[in-house]
């Protein structure tokens, strides 16, 4: 689902820089092959042609935060982040925000699209910066103050599986606003965006045409048992990819209670391809319907999601515990169920 645009704010609660208005798991390069010139960042066309300067890496970039080095960030920006940034503001706004001497810790780790994103927090989890680097440039960045809530401490009771069969791909997911932009919302705040990926692109040919995308019309199963209790089956597929549903946001849909106050969410369904029904008793790994791109959804993928009510768009979210102790996180590829079980 789309993410609010974050605001640029100097010294303040929302402290704050980004060119990155993050889409679900938007098409960031249109023919799904390496640009030499130029690439796409959540819908916005940032330069990746090479400086003549020292080779940027990941252990670089750390070694400037952590001497709040800003204006070593600063001369390695895109045009398009110096166009939008003024020279002297990311030294103060690194300087206010990080303390001196503090090696940032590397929270996550994202490589797609040609983009290698990294996100970094100090050692009380409160503070972050993120970073994408491509062409070696740095073509998004953001940094400001973190969330903790109480909620993090309290899992489900229950422990889950994910909800699919093989391989896929964590687009976001994890406990901070820049690992899990859903980390902001009551409702979702420990909802997982999922894709499949290979050799670090989402899709194959035409990014417009839902059937370009590897987790188009793949299954999705139930992650634990339970009672179907809310379906929706009719929604359909946005067309082409990028065009969003904002008036039914799941788009198709199905909640299942697995007791004990537990109830899941899996989202934007291919339309029609839901099998199950309310009232069915389903079994864990068992097929609910087809991965879609049905209501506010920026390509397919599947939102998954536990909820203290039925009611998914009222409830509070809560933190999933995973079979096998597993806490994905964005940028990882993860393993699902083994197989489709049957009834």
């Amino acid at each position: 689902m789309k993410p609010t645009p974050r605001k640029i704010a100097l010294l303040s609660a929302c402290m704050a820089l980004s060119m990155l208005v993050p889409l679900t798991a938007a098409a960031e390069q249109k023919d799904g092959n390496k640009a030499p010139v130029s690439t796409s960042v959540a819908g916005q066309i940032v330069s990746v042609q090479e400086k003549a300067n020292v080779q940027i890496t990941q252990q670089q970039v750390e070694q400037w935060i952590q001497e709040r080095n800003g204006s070593q960030l600063y001369r390695y920006l895109s045009k398009e982040l110096k166009e939008a940034i003024p020279e002297g503001y990311l030294p103060k706004l690194l300087q206010a925000l990080w303390k001196e001497g503090e090696r940032p810790t590397l929270a996550a780790h994202k490589s797609f699209s040609g983009i290698e994103s990294y996100v970094w927090t100090d050692a009380t989890g409160l503070r972050g910066i993120q970073t994408g680097i491509a062409g070696n440039q740095i073509v998004t960045l953001q940094m400001y103050p973190l969330h903790k809530w109480e909620s993090d401490l309290h899992p489900t009771k229950q422990a889950y599986k994910p909800p699919f069969v093989g391989q896929w791909f964590v687009f976001w997911g994890g406990n901070n606003e820049f690992l899990n932009y859903h980390y902001e919302s009551l409702v979702q705040r420990y909802a997982y965006d999922l894709i499949m990926e290979r050799d670090g692109f989402s899709y194959k040919g035409d990014p417009t045409k839902n059937e370009s995308y590897y987790a188009f019309g793949q299954p999705v199963v139930a992650p634990r048992d339970g009672t179907v209790v809310r379906v929706e089956n009719n929604v359909a597929d946005n067309s082409p990819v990028g065009v969003m549903n904002e008036k039914e946001m799941a788009g198709n849909y199905a909640v299942i209670d697995h007791g004990n106050g537990e109830y899941s969410m899996l989202a934007h369904f291919k339309k029609g391809s839901v099998v199950v029904k309310k009232g069915d008793v389903v079994k864990q790994g068992q097929l609910l319907g087809e991965c879609g791109n049905s209501g506010n959804s920026s390509e397919p993928h599947i939102h998954f999601q536990v909820s203290d009510t039925p009611q998914f768009e009222e409830g509070m979210s809560i933190r999933i515990r995973f079979e096998g102790g597993i806490e994905p996180v964005f940028g990882q590829t993860i393993t699902g169920q083994s197989a489709v079980a049957t009834k």
